[in-house]
């Protein structure tokens, strides 16, 4: 079922939190002692930041509702997926030690900005033909675009073969990371509401030839 993109308490509230994650997550936690003087406190805290910005982000999407079972589990898997592209820092090291994995001198792939498209379509194709997990590539979208956008607070975005952006002024950050989970869930209720006009043409048609 698909949800209307109006205004709802959920997403006041799921937004609210967004915002207090980002401004937490970059301007109280790299201050604390216990964070700022070790190298592994330092990485989970932003990691942390990153996999609570993914899941948030989703939320907002679905109207996160903590009884429904199957939307807390996307919201873990967006979660987990905003986390995970840190992992090219040690595929790109070839080590597992964090520190070598800090210390490239270059942006490893996964911090490509022109492959978010390119794998989302792909993941569009795999889920239609599978003709399940329909959802995937938008928190796929969703997840990596997010992280890519608080990168981009340091060193812009990454879009080969033209080069980096300009470091994303913070505003402009939070401000686009707060409108992209709101602009996928307006997506997702008109593509909704076209596929419900679709299935019940279908129906219809079904019933005329019977």
């Amino acid at each position: 079922m698909w949800l209307p993109c109006g205004l709802t308490p959920y997403l006041v509230i799921y937004e609210l939190m967004l915002w207090t994650v980002c401004l937490v997550g970059d301007n109280f936690l790299p201050t604390l002692n216990i964070i700022k003087d070790h190298i592994w406190a330092k990485a989970l805290a932003d990691s942390a930041t990153h996999g609570a910005i993914g899941a948030l982000s989703w939320a907002v999407c679905v109207d996160l509702d903590f009884r429904n079972n199957y939307k807390v589990l996307e919201c873990i898997l967006a979660g987990f997926l905003s986390c995970a592209i840190d992992l090219d820092h040690f595929i790109a090291a070839g080590s597992f030690q964090l520190k070598d994995a800090l210390s490239l001198t270059n942006r490893p792939v996964f911090h490509d900005t022109t492959i978010i498209p390119a794998i989302a379509l792909l993941l569009y194709f795999v889920c239609y033909n599978l003709n399940r997990f329909y959802s995937l590539p938008l928190i796929f979208t969703i997840a990596w675009l997010s992280h890519h956008l608080r990168d981009g607070t340091r060193r812009g975005l990454w879009v080969r073969p033209f080069g980096s952006t300009p470091p994303i002024p913070y505003v402009v950050y939070v401000i686009l990371v707060m409108l992209l989970p709101v602009t996928c869930r307006i997506f997702m209720t008109i593509y909704g509401m076209r596929m419900d006009r679709y299935l019940t043409k279908e129906r219809d048609i079904e019933m005329n030839i019977i």
